[in-house]
C-alpha cells in the first residue's frame, strides 16, 4: 500500500508507460528494476502501453517485484459492474463481497457491548461528549439496551 501511494504521488497520473513506472520507483530510491523485471512490466502493459496505476497487471507486477511489501492481488478484487478487470472496485461496492472479515456479533456481544462504560465514540467530538455529559450518553445506551433486550435489534444481524 505505502509503495503504491509513493508511486502514485510520483506519477501523478492515472496510467503510466512502464519506463514511467520504472523511472518512477528509482527516483523514489525503492528499487531499480532489473533488465528481466522491466521486461515483465513491459510485458504486463496493453498494445496501448500504459499501465493502470489501480489496475491488476501493475499489482501483479508491483507483487513480484515486492513479495513482502505488496500484497498477491486477486483479479476478483479488480472486477466491477463494466466487467473490466484492471480497476480497483467501487466506493460503492460491498465490503463484504471484497474482504474475508466476517462483520456479525452475537445478541450476547451486542448486549456486553451497550453495557460497557467505554463505547465507542469516535463518531463525536470530544466536545459534543463534554457538552452532553456522560449522563445522557449512558441514557442512551440504557434505552439501547432496553429495546434490545426487548427483541429490537434496528437492523442489526445477531
Amino acid at each position: 500500500e505505502a509503495i503504491l501511494d509513493s508511486l502514485e504521488g510520483a506519477l501523478r497520473a492515472s496510467e503510466a508507460t512502464a519506463p514511467q513506472i520504472a523511472g518512477a520507483l528509482a527516483r523514489l530510491g525503492l528499487l531499480e528494476p532489473s533488465a528481466a523485471l522491466l521486461a515483465e512490466l513491459e510485458g504486463a502493459a496493453p498494445r496501448s502501453g500504459r499501465l493502470a496505476v489501480h489496475g491488476l497487471a501493475l499489482a501483479r507486477w508491483l507483487h513480484r517485484a515486492f513479495p513482502q511489501e505488496c500484497p498477491r492481488p486477486r483479479a476478483a478484487d479488480f472486477q466491477h459492474h463494466s466487467g473490466d478487470s484492471d480497476e480497483l472496485p467501487e466506493a460503492t461496492g460491498e465490503f463484504q463481497a471484497v474482504v474475508d472479515i466476517p462483520v456479525t456479533a452475537s445478541k450476547a456481544e451486542l448486549l456486553e457491548e451497550l453495557q460497557t462504560d467505554s463505547g465507542n465514540t469516535s463518531f463525536a467530538p470530544a466536545s459534543e461528549i463534554a457538552a452532553e455529559g456522560l449522563d445522557a450518553v449512558k441514557a442512551a445506551a440504557a434505552k439501547a439496551l432496553a429495546e434490545a433486550s426487548a427483541g429490537s435489534t434496528r437492523g442489526l444481524k445477531v
